[in-house]
């Protein structure tokens, strides 16, 4: 085959999908240190309302409450893609958790977690990608977890960005 021979046509297949919604953070200024959170190795934290300071969709299925929650708006299969940059704060270097709950504060899966080693004014990239299926009316939200290693106590982190972006499959 050369690069020139036409793709085969495939019939009754579709694609495509019917909707794309980003939710994204991004710091105003380079100075800005961007969300702070506290988390230990027994407790968890949910970005405060506003945080999305970018909120977009392209098909209707997904909604934005609070500037943190995504709301589905119809029943499918979604895939989720988050990539979140942050750093922790001297002199704390930690383990940092994230994963995807619903409104019941319960995660939407075993597999819907990521876990990275941060350390401090080291700016690291935490990526989350999972398939779920949702109902119609379901809430997620980030949520943040972690510890200082090794000693077990709090860990600050500093988000510097993070995009979600939701695809209806």
């Amino acid at each position: 085959m050369s690069e020139n021979t036409p793709l085969p046509i495939v019939y009754n297949v579709n694609n495509s999908s019917n909707s794309v919604s980003i939710l994204q953070f991004y710091r105003n200024a380079t100075n800005d240190t961007g969300i702070s959170l506290i988390v230990n190795s027994g407790s968890q934290q949910l970005l405060p309302n506003g945080s999305f300071n970018l909120t977009s969709t392209v098909g209707g299925m997904v909604s934005f409450k609070n500037q943190t929650t995504a709301v589905i708006n119809k029943t499918g299969q979604y895939i989720h893609e988050a990539t979140i940059q942050c750093y922790s704060t001297l002199p704390e270097t930690g383990t940092i958790a994230v994963d995807i709950i619903n409104e019941n504060k319960d995660s939407i899966s075993a597999d819907a977690i990521s876990t990275k080693n941060i350390t401090p004014n080291s700016a690291e990239i935490i990526n989350l990608t999972t398939l779920q299926s949702h109902q119609a009316g379901d809430e997620l939200q980030l949520r943040f977890g972690g510890g200082v290693v090794p000693g077990g106590g709090n860990l600050t982190v500093n988000i510097l960005s993070i995009k979600w972006i939701i695809l209806e499959k």
